[in-house]
């Protein structure tokens, strides 16, 4: 890997762990702090990827806002904040994704001036992937994420946390789906490693977003 693909790779680990400051900053798809950070995370995919690439482009389509006609200044809506926060959720996953996959499909004799493979790994059955996430069917059921941990070896402590997270997570998400709410058990399960959040805190919130979306 060269040193310029180096810098880019670094730039997008950089923007996904900038993710939960810009959260809790209060910032919005409005400010200039948000905008630099997407422009410089888009630019980087497009460098590592490549522009056609489908990271790259699901990232750029992401809006982080209801995007509509107005007159005028355009305000910052509960709407907004809803896009936002659901938009952020889709990224997070999707740069996850990408770095994991760049560290899976680059070998040390792989040529540098070869882009990465559009092909993906192969994810545990239990993941959703989240590309084409609304048009997926599967039924989340929290017994069976609960079971996906099994192999991960967890104390009895930790593994009591992602349980009642999980179950926390899962009230909220099929009830009000307050973001204020939400977070708590999202931050302790990401607490707990990425295995525990990418197989119970992901499908729960991807399974949010296709009951909002009515499908």
């Amino acid at each position: 890997m060269n040193e310029r693909i180096n810098i880019h790779v670094r730039r997008i680990n950089d923007g996904f762990k900038q993710m939960d400051d810009l959260r809790k900053s209060g910032e919005n798809a409005f400010s200039p702090t948000f905008k630099a950070w997407k422009q410089r995370v888009t630019q980087s995919l497009g460098e590592v990827f490549g522009k056609d690439h489908d990271y790259t482009r699901r990232f750029k389509g992401l809006s982080f806002w209801e995007m509509r006609i107005s007159m005028g200044q355009h305000r910052w809506s509960p709407q907004d904040q809803d896009k936002y926060e659901n938009d952020f959720i889709l990224a997070e996953q999707l740069l996850s994704d990408a770095i994991e996959e760049f560290e899976i499909a680059s070998p040390i004799n792989q040529p540098t001036s070869e882009k990465i493979p559009a092909s993906r790994p192969t994810s545990p059955p239990i993941i959703i992937n989240v590309t084409n996430v609304l048009s997926q069917t599967t039924d989340v059921q929290i017994n069976q994420l609960l079971a996906s941990l099994d192999d991960l070896n967890l104390s009895s402590e930790d593994r009591s946390k992602a349980e009642d997270s999980a179950k926390e997570l899962e009230r909220e998400a099929k009830g009000t789906q307050r973001w204020s709410a939400l977070s708590k058990p999202l931050e302790t399960l990401k607490a707990l490693g990425k295995p525990v959040y990418e197989r119970i805190a992901i499908p729960i919130l991807l399974e949010m977003l296709k009951k909002q979306a009515g499908l």
